[in-house]
């Protein structure tokens, strides 16, 4: 029951001492990092006043306050403002944009076939009949080719181009390419990649002007049985660079018939950041649904008075203003040097700390895991090992006490004989030297006769 109570005893001061020892190394720690105010808190003996409580208290606000604000920053970051730089250049010459127009007839209704009105019923707005037909003959129909029905369906330019001047000097449909978008068959001016066409000389007269027949007669009728065209009657139009695709269903504008139009254009290059600053995609798809408005009408128009050259001739004159560009640049507001700038900052405001602070923490805390990893790993003694080992450890101890109290009795006594490394002097009572060749039956000292014997004990 002693030694279990002995090694309790001995478990507890281990404990109070490894809990000592562990608030020691804290305050340690805490006196010699560079992060303000943290000596203050725990001090050199580890414990909490009230001074260190309000010390402690002014160092939790400023590192909520310092935390607030380096949240805001990365949020801002994240955002990936950005800001618009513009400057304007002047040059001898420009490069002449693209220039892609369409009819926004798609098909002629002269060159349309029963099988392209079979085909093509719901983009043309004929009647069902047509479409069905009347006997199983007139059903088989072989697969459309949208491709030859734009090619062939389509406006041609030989037909509709009346007049084309580009900078003083005549063209012709030679110098168009074709190109097929949503409007159908277009055609592009000056699409070339390679050789554009360039101007010296801004103002009118010094672009391209063009003279042309929308042929408004070609024209489908939207109204089915009746002869009524479409509402929009005309061309669309695009300006654009030669290294871009015509997307003349968003960006182009329309040109009516019976005016003269004049275009002045300014060039602008863009320069955008790259993503994830630039947002070029949408987050979602839009779409509509368009339910069915037309309805059939046996109305006819029978009477029908028109002018030839006002509702079917127009001229486009587009030309630069000035041989000057415009270049808008998108640079970055905030970028991850002013992130750091502005956490370093607010840490050094706030805490008085640095980058060197934050290693000098992940450096203790690192140490103090290992520490505790390394006691976890030992392998844990048994309280009855933990017993044997202390009661072995007092048999031990007594051991020892009694060997120094038998040389204590025997140093008082004088029988104890003390070697030294130049001679052994040998102390009795009767003061009798042993001679050389007597040899002790027993190195005990009840062995030997006291008359005769002297006992030898050897101490180095």
């Amino acid at each position: 029951g002693a030694s279990t109570e002995g090694g309790g005893t001995v478990m507890l001061d281990e404990g109070l001492r490894r809990q000592k020892g562990g608030m020691a190394d804290l305050a340690s720690f805490a006196s010699s990092s560079s992060l303000h105010g943290l000596a203050r808190v725990l001090g050199t003996s580890g414990r909490m006043g009230f001074r260190q409580t309000l010390w402690g208290l002014a160092l939790l606000v400023s590192l909520g306050l310092f935390l607030y604000q380096a949240t805001w920053s990365t949020a801002t970051y994240l955002e990936r403002p950005h800001l618009a730089a513009m400057r304007e250049e002047t040059r001898r010459e420009l490069t002449f944009p693209a220039i892609t127009l369409c009819n926004v007839n798609r098909f002629r209704f002269s060159a349309l076939t029963d099988a392209d009105i079979y085909h093509l019923a719901n983009l043309t707005g004929l009647p069902p009949k047509s479409r069905k037909g009347h006997r199983p003959s007139e059903l088989q129909y072989p697969p459309p080719d949208m491709l030859d029905i734009f090619q062939r369906t389509g406006h041609q330019l030989e037909d509709m181009l009346k007049s084309c001047n580009f900078s003083g000097q005549n063209c012709s449909s030679e110098d168009f390419s074709v190109v097929y978008t949503r409007f159908g068959k277009c055609y592009t001016f000056n699409g070339n990649k390679t050789s554009p066409k360039r101007v010296r000389q801004g103002g009118t007269g010094n672009g391209l002007e063009l003279m042309l027949d929308i042929q408004q007669d070609e024209y489908l009728p939207i109204w089915r049985e009746t002869n009524e065209t479409t509402l929009e009657a005309g061309i669309r139009v695009q300006i654009h660079s030669q290294n871009e695709p015509p997307y003349i269903h968003q960006l182009g504008f329309g040109v009516s018939p019976g005016f003269q139009t004049f275009v002045s254009c300014q060039e602008q290059r863009l320069t955008y950041l790259p993503q994830p600053w630039g947002n070029c995609r949408a987050s979602s798809i839009f779409f509509f649904a368009k339910p069915a408005s037309l309805t059939n009408s046996g109305i006819k128009t029978f009477l029908l008075n028109f002018s030839l050259c006002r509702d079917n001739f127009l001229i486009l004159d587009i030309f630069f203003e000035a041989l000057n560009y415009e270049t808008i640049e998108q640079k970055k507001a905030y970028d991850i040097a002013g992130l750091l700038g502005d956490i370093g900052g607010q840490m050094g405001l706030f805490i008085g700390a640095s980058i060197l602070t934050i290693l000098e923490i992940l450096d203790y805390i690192y140490e103090v895991v290992k520490y505790k990893i390394k006691q976890l790993l030992k392998p844990k003694k048994s309280q009855k090992q933990q017993n044997q080992r202390n009661l072995i450890q007092e048999q031990i101890q007594r051991t020892k006490n009694l060997r120094e109290q038998n040389l204590r009795a025997q140093l008082a006594d004088g029988t104890i004989a003390t070697v030294r490394f130049e001679e052994v002097k040998v102390k009795a009572a009767n003061e009798v030297a042993q001679p050389h060749s007597a040899h002790p039956t027993s190195i005990l000292p009840n062995h030997h006769n006291a008359q005769a014997v002297v006992q030898q004990d050897f101490t180095c």
